[in-house]
């Protein structure tokens, strides 16, 4: 319930933005939801090129995930607002299991920490709105991680969907 009272207010504070510097941005805020869902910063380097931040909840622990995007213009006839984006990064974090899977599944009674660390890759779109300082996205981003209650963990259909405020 907390998450998502933490979800909503941020939700609430790109809605009503504080400056409509929309025009030349050079960073942006906002929300991802998928398996891997969460806040997440963006600080362009140039038209092409970010670094991208995730602070990020998922089976019940916290990571934090590094990207670095790449960026082109896609579909010009149509718009010259949709820009294709990929990338790659890692993350790291923990998570609270009540199994460990090593072969088989061995279940514990009650949940266990574990630290994560993994290697990330991404692929989207998205479409930025010029005259209100938004971007809106859908991405894909399949990872790989260790961690001590999975050992290897190989997850492949991570689609989100992200709403973004530029500033």
């Amino acid at each position: 319930m907390k998450r998502l009272q933490i979800l909503v207010f941020f939700t609430l504070l790109c809605i009503f933005p504080f400056k409509t510097q929309a025009q030349n941005y050079t960073r942006n805020a906002g929300v991802r939801g998928g398996i891997t869902s969460g806040f997440t910063y963006r600080n362009y380097m140039d038209e092409n090129n970010a670094l991208e931040g995730m602070l990020s909840f998922r089976l019940n622990g916290l990571q934090v995930t590094g990207l670095r995007e790449f960026f082109m213009p896609k579909l010009e006839e149509y718009s010259e607002n949709i820009y294709m984006e990929w990338g790659y990064g890692a993350h790291v974090g923990t998570t609270y299991a009540d199994s460990w899977k090593f072969g088989t599944y061995t279940y514990f009674s009650s949940r266990k920490f574990s630290p994560v660390l993994g290697i990330d890759g991404f692929v989207g779109l998205e479409y930025r709105i010029r005259e209100f300082p938004f971007v809106v996205g859908i991405d894909y981003k399949p990872f790989f991680e260790l961690s001590a209650n999975r050992f290897f963990h190989l997850q492949i259909w991570d689609i989100a969907f992200s709403l973004k405020y530029a500033f």
